[in-house]
């Protein structure tokens, strides 16, 4: 009797086990999967359009400043290639931020700044003003003379 009682459980456990297993659906052998970027777009709630369109007017400039004012920033650039320079001329508002200086006062002519700028209505409006620190932080390696003998030690 015990067998028989163990028996029935054998199967009906199996039985249980294989409609669990075929229940399952069949994997889809041509499934296309959306790229990590396109999936979280489409997962996001936030309008993409705006910001996209504010990204292609997005302009960069990188040389010396040639002048400065309250409203006004000048850089001067020069093309590593043909070693022409062009004047990159930008209004300056009170959403404009900085980096490597507190403020507008911070700059003057001949520093080297990077000016993140867009375009809005044929005027570039700054959105950054990144002040390059020039200084260096290494002191230079001492000379070493080829030929040079060691001082001799003391005894």
């Amino acid at each position: 009797m015990r067998k028989l009682c163990l028996l029935v459980l054998v199967v009906v456990g199996l039985c249980m086990v294989s409609s669990v297993l075929y229940a399952q659906t069949a994997p889809v052998q041509n499934a296309v999967v959306a790229p990590q970027e396109e999936t979280m777009a489409a997962t996001d709630n936030t309008d993409t359009a705006g910001q996209d369109a504010m990204d292609e007017n997005l302009g960069f400039a990188f040389g010396n400043l040639k002048s400065v004012s309250a409203t006004d920033i000048v850089v001067t650039e020069q093309d590593d290639v043909s070693g022409q320079t062009t004047d990159t001329a930008c209004v300056i508002d009170k959403e404009t931020s900085y980096e490597g200086v507190d403020s507008i006062a911070g700059l003057k002519q001949g520093d080297v700044v990077e000016v993140v700028y867009q375009e809005v209505d044929g005027k570039k409006i700054v959105k950054m003003i990144s002040k390059a620190d020039m200084t260096t932080e290494e002191e230079p390696a001492a000379k070493v003379e080829p030929d040079a003998q060691p001082a001799p030690v003391a005894k």
